[in-house]
């Protein structure tokens, strides 16, 4: 705590004659370029809640679609054949025409005394298996259809859940 009041400091923030000029720098014209460009930029800071609900819808639509897909696409839920006899393929729909054909399977028709109905109904994705079967209605011909089931029908895959993939004539 003696230190002499009449002491100059070695510093002085104040004075500008203790500091050394700094030279200026010149720039290349790619750097003035570069530096005029992050000038004229105005950056906005990001805004999170937005990007927040970005990110749930995104989220929100691609499980969604994945629900759809596992839903109406992926799973079959049997594929197998019948047999029986063709009663009727028809074309119906008001905005996707498909084919839908019924069949009284071969363990109705050997029952004389119940009515005759179409007990097996399907939908035709394929037009030429749906020509094929169209030349086979009420030939009395015995076919066997090969078929898909779908948990559920969609209305470009027809009515009904059961979709025809190939008919074989015995």
């Amino acid at each position: 705590m003696n230190e002499n009041p009449n002491k100059k400091l070695d510093y002085d923030y104040f004075d500008s004659d203790d500091l050394p000029e700094e030279t200026p720098r010149e720039e290349s014209p790619e750097e003035r370029e570069d530096r005029e460009i992050e000038e004229l930029v105005v950056v906005s800071p990001r805004d999170r809640y937005r990007d927040m609900v970005f990110a749930i819808i995104a989220g929100a639509v691609v499980v969604t679609i994945g629900v759809l897909w596992w839903l109406f696409y992926h799973p079959i839920v049997a594929e197998a054949q019948v047999t029986g006899r063709l009663m009727e393929v028809r074309c119906e729909g008001l905005l996707f025409k498909t084919y839908e054909a019924g069949m009284v399977s071969e363990q109705f028709i050997t029952d004389t005394i119940k009515r005759k109905e179409n007990d097996f109904n399907f939908s035709i994705d394929n037009d030429s298996l749906a020509y094929r079967l169209m030349r086979l209605q009420n030939t009395g011909k015995r076919i066997t259809v090969t078929y898909k089931q779908y948990t559920a029908p969609l209305p470009w895959r027809g009515k009904s859940d059961v979709v025809a993939t190939g008919v074989v004539e015995n």
